[in-house]
């Protein structure tokens, strides 16, 4: 394991503490429990008394590059640029993502927070209600807000939509430009959107996008 330079994690602190510091009290981490994790390459801080129900936080000291998909279900902290080649899932309301550099990802399901120093670069982004996006810039080709309690923060460039249930023209709009594969609706609920159908397609490899428009019949 490659141990990160002192000074350069002393830098990226620098960029990750604010962001830490948003996190519920009750889950934020000690800056010096981050930064002797941190250079220690990749570690995991087990949990306190306190903080039971949180489970584990997990601590990359550099850059991370997945190749492939990317689940997380905790609080996690990379201080340097985050890449996954395929999805990036926050998998449920207790994850805490905290990225000190750059994101890069093929797709993006925010479910939690994923608060991101530098810019995010993705093809497209989900964002659940009561769930943050927050970077300085997010180039996207597509963001999906579940709702107005959907929070994304940051200069977004690309197709924005808000579904706002129940809308059904923005569940209309937002057929008319995925793939049908990538499309579905919650079962017994046509008013509701499926994420997972465009979560599956972005960790496969397959097409998201509309190869023509379509209307929802």
């Amino acid at each position: 394991m490659v141990h990160p330079d002192p000074k350069v994690v002393a830098a990226a602190m620098k960029r990750v503490v604010p962001l830490v510091k948003q996190f519920p009290k009750e889950l934020q981490l000690k800056e010096t429990g981050i930064s002797e994790a941190a250079r220690g390459g990749a570690t995991i801080i087990h949990r306190t008394k306190s903080s039971e129900e949180i489970g584990d936080a997990i601590v990359f000291g550099g850059d991370v590059v997945i190749d492939g998909s990317f689940g997380i279900g905790c609080v996690c902290i990379v201080l340097g640029d985050l890449e996954v080649r395929d999805a990036l899932t926050a998998t449920d309301q207790q994850t805490f993502l905290v990225v000190g550099g750059s994101l890069r990802a093929r797709g993006l399901i925010c479910r939690g927070e994923l608060r991101v120093a530098g810019a995010v670069e993705t093809e497209v982004a989900f964002v659940e209600t009561s769930s943050v996006l927050a970077a300085t810039t997010i180039a996207a080709d597509l963001v999906i807000r579940e709702s107005d309690h959907s929070e994304v923060t940051g200069k977004v460039t690309g197709k924005k939509l808000v579904l706002n249930y129940p809308d059904p023209k923005a569940l209309q709009r937002l057929e008319s430009v995925l793939h049908p594969k990538a499309f579905g609706t919650v079962d017994g609920d046509d008013d509701l959107f499926d994420f997972t159908n465009l979560e599956a397609a972005i960790r496969r490899g397959k097409p998201w996008r509309a190869t023509r428009p379509r209307s929802r019949k």
